[in-house]
Formats: structure tokens, C-alpha cells, sequence
């Protein structure tokens, strides 16, 4: 991470980002180096197009979101709309029978087909209202009310035409013991059109993505639970609502199989459209989708009713690819790859060309590092908190890591010398994330001897994190138990090479215990001698013993001849 030498704000486009000019000028100068000078600014202008669309399009996802109700009433509303339906229910059962049923004549009630078509009407008509309901908020989210709802007036009459008065009065009534939110959602599409006041209108599009949900879960129950027997079902409405609304996904691209069977709608005119082709039910997550801020939902098809996620979750991000939340995050990207190797291209036309290049070449050089080398004593701490902090602890363990945390702090904490130490496991690089798993500084940790000492703790931009994290963290390097020292290998003596003999003694102990028998028996002979014993009597007389005779066998021929005579 450079020296920070520069206190300040950089500001450009009126985007404020904590980052120093100097570390800035760093960074286009790695990144755009080896541009042409008329270049460069082609790049760094389609790089600013390019982040403001970014940073436009999260606005206006929070924009959107913003219209909704902080509490969900999924739960409460859910309640209430399966009351309702109920009570329908029990209304047909009553009507078939013709008197208030017993437990057992209403299990053995069987609806006929006439029933099941007035069940998928009705689903089909809440899902209308429900898709309705949630292009008026986002629509409001993006124009304002005024303008937001008289763009969606068609959409959100037809939905209205599909319920009549006594069916709202109905499903708008209050039942104890429940929330006071009407039951279906054409109650609030109805309202929308009396045209009442601003805060009424908000707090009816606040309720959308509550009754989008409801009655999503509420649609795929019931198509699930249609028989098999069952063969045609048009829809009643659709046409009208067709009429009014159009399409959002491509007729001739549906390739769901409709419900009972029969070929997918995009083999077939649009015109030809029935309730059972189920592109109705895709509309409703696809307004959903829009108002978490994704383009549409994502269908699967099946045999029979198509899985619908309209809240996926986002994707990984591409490896080594800049962020786009700011300009100075983008460019801090790209230097980043050039500092792991990567060569900028000499031709691009524009900053996804620049930015394609060197994530190419930064894969081949990423991929020949291997792993980090975590000391134990830091790899012990991985995921814990830093004593008296809410901050945790993560060890990088490999230079994609690093390049990840690179793009979002915009510093150069995988540049070669910290990956090239890091994989040797001469330091240990870490990020320390709050609660919400948000890096907030990066950490460089170097052995020294008793222990580890902090060699760098930066947040974003290279700036100085809060005073008391600093210390904290400071003083907990310091007492992390220094690395093992590796005890010596023992040393391994090189084994002789065979020297053709078989197992055994030596020649000459062989040699040895072959004669030592013998010349044991003569010397035992020697000294039985008559001459033997006098001599022994007389040196243990002179000596007290015989080691007299040792020493004097131990004498040379020399020194004997000069030792004075015995008398």
C-alpha cells in the first residue's frame, strides 16, 4: 500500500470518494500507461459513462424500494387472504349441497369442473391486479405520482374492469381478529383510480410487493392442485388485459408447455394466448423482479407450472473484474491487475476492452502462485473477533482473494510484494470486516522476534482507520504467540554400499576367534611352568602384583634396554 502523504478529499463528477491525487495519479498511470495520450481520455470518458449508469441504476433500485412499507405484512395479509378464500369455498360447498355441511359430506365434496374454472379465473384475475399494483409503484418510483399513475391508467383499469363492486365490498370487509388490509388486491388497484390523495395513494403502492408475494404463493398452490383431468380454460380477462397492457416477455420466446398439455405459445400466434399458456403468472414475477430491482425473473420450465425465483440472488461478481461504484474504485481495479502481471493492451476502444485484457492475462499469472502460507498462530484467529471490537478477522489465503479486496478498498494490497511474501508465509494479510461482512481495513502482519507486529492497517483509499481500532488491533498483533520454529532434521548417516559379502562378522574377527582358543591354552600353559610361577612370586614381592609385567610389556624394545637391571 503506497506512503500516505497526502490528507484530503479527491472529488470528481461530484462523486467524493477518501482517496489522495497522488494515489489516484498512481493508479491511471499503471492502468493507462501504455495508451496513446489521445486514448486515454476515450477510456477514462467511457469509464465515467460507464459508472454513472452504474450508480444510476442503484438509485433507482433504492427509489424503488423506497416506496414500499419498511414492515412486511406478508404473514398478516396471508392470513387474510386464505380466510377469504375459505369462506368462498364454503360458500360453494353450501350451494352444491344446499344446506350448512357437516364435516364428512364437506370432505367428500368434490368441485366440478365449472368450479375450477372460477378458481383460476379468480387467481388469474388477482395476479392481474397484483402485476398492476406493482408497475404503478415502480412507475411512480420513477415519474412521480402524477405522471407514474397516468402512465399506468390503462393497465390499472383493465385490472379494476375484472372485479365488481359486491366482490370488493366483499373482499374488502373486516373479519376479527385480522389485519384491516382488504383481502385482494384489486381493492387497492380500485382505489388508485378514484384518485384520491397523495398520501392515500402511497400507502395503497406501499402494500404492492406484500400482495405480489401473497398472491404468487397463493396462484402456484392452486396450479399445483388442478387436476390432470382437466383440459381447457381460457381466462377469462386476459384478452382485455392484453389489450391494455401488452407483453413484457416476447410471446414467440414462451416455451412453457401450457397447463392440461398442448404446444408452447411461442409456436403459435400471439393472438391465440389462453389462460393456460401461463404467461400471465411470469408477468407477476416479473413485476416482482423489477421492484427488487432485477430486469425480469428468472423462469424455469417444467411439464407443469413453471419455477419462477424473482429475487435471485445476485451473482459473483467475475474474478479480478473493477468495480464500477466509483471512478476511483475502477481505476484502482485495473491498476491492480497490472500490478499482478498483467500487460495492458495497446489497442482498445473502450474501458471494457482495457479491462478484458488484463483480466485474461491476470488469470494465467494468478494461477501460477498457488496458495498463502498462513502462519498457525495467525491462522488460529480466522473468523474471530479482534479483542474488544466488533470487527472479524479474515486471512487471505491465495492472490484472488486479494485482488477481490483490492477492487473494493482501492489499494494495492495484491501487488507482487505482498503476494510474493504472503505465499512464502514471511506476513499475514487479512481483512477486518464489521458485522455486515463489509471490509473495512485491510492488515499487514510481519514476524518479529518474540512475537508480530503491525507493518500496515489502512481502510479504503489507503486512509488511517478510527484511532481506538489502531490501537486495538496493535495491541492484539502483539501478543499473538510468535511461529514455531522448525527443529532440525536429524542427520541421516549414508548407507554403505554392499560389499558383496554376505551377513556376519568381519574377516578379521573372524580371524581372531579362530585363533584365540589356541593361544589361550598356550599362554595358561606358559604360566604353569616351574620358570613362570618363580617369576610371578618374585614381581608380586617387588610390585605387589603383576601389573608390574603389564607395564613392562607395554615398554618398546629401547626403553627396556635402557632400564637398569634387576638384581
Amino acid at each position: 500500500m503506497p506512503s500516505r502523504n497526502w490528507p484530503g478529499w479527491w472529488s470528481w463528477a461530484g462523486w467524493r470518494s477518501r482517496v489522495r491525487p497522488s494515489l489516484l495519479a498512481d493508479h491511471l498511470g499503471r492502468a493507462l500507461g501504455s495508451s496513446p495520450p489521445r486514448r486515454r481520455l476515450d477510456l477514462l470518458l467511457d469509464l465515467w459513462t460507464q459508472v454513472a449508469a452504474h450508480r444510476d441504476a442503484a438509485r433507482r433500485r433504492e427509489r424503488i424500494l423506497a416506496t414500499q412499507a419498511r414492515q412486511s405484512r406478508v404473514d398478516d395479509l396471508s392470513q387474510r387472504y386464505t380466510r377469504h378464500e375459505d369462506d368462498l369455498l364454503l360458500s360453494d360447498v353450501r350451494l352444491d349441497i344446499g344446506h350448512e355441511p357437516s364435516l364428512a359430506e364437506a370432505a367428500r365434496w368434490i368441485p366440478q369442473t365449472w368450479h375450477w374454472h372460477k378458481y383460476l379465473d379468480k387467481a388469474l384475475h388477482d395476479a392481474i391486479a397484483a402485476t398492476a399494483l406493482l408497475r404503478a409503484a415502480t412507475a411512480v418510483a420513477d415519474h412521480g405520482v402524477h405522471e407514474g399513475l397516468a402512465r399506468c391508467e390503462p393497465e390499472l383499469t383493465a385490472a379494476a374492469s375484472l372485479m365488481s363492486d359486491w366482490t370488493a365490498g366483499h373482499a374488502a370487509r373486516r373479519v376479527p381478529g385480522l389485519t384491516g388490509l382488504p383481502a385482494r388486491p384489486g381493492c387497492l388497484v380500485r382505489d388508485l383510480l378514484r384518485g384520491r390523495s397523495d398520501d392515500l395513494i402511497g400507502q395503497r403502492l406501499a402494500r404492492a410487493r406484500d400482495y405480489g408475494i401473497v398472491v404468487m404463493e397463493a396462484v402456484t398452490k392452486l396450479l399445483h392442485a388442478v387436476p390432470d383431468s382437466m383440459s381447457e380454460w381460457d381466462g377469462w380477462g386476459l384478452r382485455e388485459w392484453r389489450a391494455a397492457a401488452g407483453y413484457t416477455r416476447p410471446p414467440d420466446r414462451w416455451e412453457q408447455p401450457p397447463l392440461f398439455g398442448g404446444d408452447p405459445l411461442a409456436g403459435r400466434p400471439a393472438d391465440s394466448e389462453t389462460g393456460r399458456d401461463l404467461l400471465w403468472y411470469a408477468d407477476l414475477a416479473d413485476a416482482l423482479a423489477r421492484l427488487h430491482g432485477h430486469d425480469a425473473a428468472v423462469i424455469d420450465y417444467t411439464d407443469t407450472v413453471p419455477g419462477v425465483d424473482y429475487n435471485a440472488r445476485p451473482a459473483r461478481p467475475e474474478p479480478f473484474v473493477p468495480r464500477l461504484d466509483s471512478l476511483p474504485l475502477a481505476v484502482a481495479g485495473a491498476a491492480q491487475l497490472v500490478s499482478l502481471g498483467a500487460p495492458p493492451p495497446q489497442l482498445c476502444r473502450d474501458w471494457t476492452e482495457l479491462v478484458n485484457g488484463l483480466v485474461d492475462s491476470v488469470g494465467i499469472a494468478v494461477a501460477t502462485t498457488g496458495t498463502f502460507r498462513v502462519p498457525a498462530p495467525l491462522a488460529a484467529w480466522d473468523g474471530l473477533l479482534v479483542p474488544d471490537t466488533k470487527v472479524r478477522i479474515d486471512w487471505a489465503r491465495d492472490p484472488r482473494t486479494l485482488a477481490d479486496w483490492a477492487s473494493y478498498m482501492g489499494n494495492c494490497i495484491a501487488g507482487p510484494h505482498y503476494v510474493g511474501d504472503a505465499a512464502k508465509g514471511r506476513c499475514g494479510l487479512a481483512a477486518l470486516r464489521d458485522r455486515e461482512g463489509r471490509i473495512i481495513a485491510n492488515l499487514e502482519v510481519r514476524p518479529v522476534r518474540g512475537g508480530w507486529r503491525v507493518a500496515e492497517l489502512q481502510a479504503r483509499f489507503n486512509t488511517d482507520p478510527e484511532a481506538a481500532l489502531d490501537k486495538r488491533v496493535r495491541h492484539w498483533a502483539a501478543r499473538i504467540p510468535p511461529p514455531a520454529v522448525p527443529e532440525p532434521e536429524p542427520t541421516v548417516r549414508a548407507a554403505r554400499a554392499p560389499s558383496g559379502r554376505p551377513p556376519g562378522r568381519r574377516p578379521h574377527d573372524r580371524a581372531l576367534r579362530e585363533a584365540g582358543e589356541p593361544l589361550i591354552r598356550l599362554v595358561q600353559d606358559a604360566m604353569a611352568a616351574p620358570e613362570a610361577v618363580q617369576a610371578a612370586r618374585t614381581l608380586e614381592v617387588l610390585h605387589g602384583g603383576l601389573s608390574a609385567a603389564t607395564a613392562l610389556r607395554r615398554l618398546g624394545p629401547a626403553s627396556c634396554a635402557r632400564s637398569p637391571a634387576t638384581p
